[in-house]
């Protein structure tokens, strides 16, 4: 009969009472089993595998300067273009036999300061901070974490980052509309200091319709809202702001898919025809099964930007050098754009 399992994990100490050698011997079967005796290492591993015994991982950390373990500070689940990045970079530290440890900050300093101090206590690998906010609570962390960031601002001296070309994205959604006749285009973004992204992406608004298309900038149609990351939130706020205007516009960019969704269930519901009366654009490139008619929308290339965020941790080529990287976007035209109404 097989012993009894027990309750609780099993330390080295109790493996090796229960194999008759010493923990020292046990831990080199685990860690260095060439250094061992055959017998000595069939009996030991007969034990461990009769116990399912687990090493602990964060012991065997505090002996080396890094774990197999990376960090992902993120301040909101809300937008789902951040879970296809998280997806992806699970995928990729599976692969490469990492494993991921998720920080929801929810903009809050003392969490995020708790999170940091429990990654620098099990020796994470590294930190990817994705879309939070700027901070110098990173000035004192241990040299041995790589530090990453997506769409915010940490430390460009000393810390890498990685970025969609949000100026680039903003001009190919600005010449599709203009291509289609408009020329009252309206711009609603988040209402969030915050957010790198969202500033960013105004900016390039601001700037093209201006400088690039010779239009004039209305400061009434651009816009800061409530609510950016949930559809519902504020979709009615939108439609009722920019289509209750003395001259409202005949297409609306929004930051991000989120917000160009919500934007178009709502105006679906009030009798506005997408895009025969309205034209409506996302930011992100949630094309498949998130709305309906299909968004058009800048497409990010998370794939490639998870690929970068993981590398600039974990590759030394790279994590021994600070890089900021721009990854291009494109297109992804949809039926909710259509010719301006005559």
């Amino acid at each position: 009969m097989a012993p009894k399992k027990p309750k609780q994990y099993l330390g080295v100490r109790e493996i090796a009472k229960l194999a008759h050698v010493s923990p020292s011997t046990v831990s080199r079967v685990i860690n260095y089993p060439e250094r061992t005796s055959d017998s000595v290492r069939e009996r030991v591993n007969r034990i461990i595998q009769e116990y399912h015994y687990v090493p602990n991982q964060m012991a065997k950390n505090l002996f080396s300067q890094s774990s197999n373990s990376l960090a992902i500070f993120i301040h909101d689940f809300t937008n789902p273009f951040y879970g296809l990045l998280i997806q992806e970079l699970g995928q990729i530290a599976f692969k490469n036999q990492y494993n991921l440890l998720i920080c929801s900050t929810l903009h809050n300093k003392n969490q995020e300061i708790e999170y940091l101090n429990y990654c620098q206590a099990v020796r994470t690998k590294g930190i990817i901070s994705i879309d939070n906010h700027p901070s110098n609570m990173y000035e004192h962390l241990h040299d041995s974490i790589k530090l990453v960031s997506f769409d915010c601002k940490v430390d460009s001296i000393h810390y890498s980052s990685v970025t969609s070309n949000h100026y680039q994205g903003i001009e190919l959604l600005l010449n599709h509309l203009i291509q289609l006749g408009h020329r009252k285009i309206a711009f609603a973004t988040v209402n969030s200091p915050t957010m790198q992204a969202a500033k960013l992406r105004r900016q390039a608004y601001q700037q093209l319709i201006g400088w690039h298309h010779n239009l004039p900038y209305r400061e009434d149609y651009c816009q800061k809202f409530e609510g950016g990351n949930r559809a519902t939130h504020s979709g009615k706020a939108i439609i009722d702001y920019f289509m209750n205007l003395p001259d409202p516009p005949t297409a609306i960019l929004c930051n991000n898919d989120p917000m160009a969704i919500g934007t178009l269930m709502y105006a679906q519901s009030v009798g506005i025809r997408v895009p025969e009366d309205l034209s409506i654009a996302g930011f992100d490139g949630l094309t498949e099964n998130f709305s309906y008619p299909r968004l058009t929308t800048v497409l990010q290339d998370y794939k490639k930007i998870a690929q970068i965020l993981f590398d600039d941790v974990v590759d030394p080529s790279r994590s021994s050098e600070v890089h900021h990287d721009i990854v291009d976007v494109a297109l992804s035209i949809g039926e909710t754009t259509g010719p301006v109404k005559k």
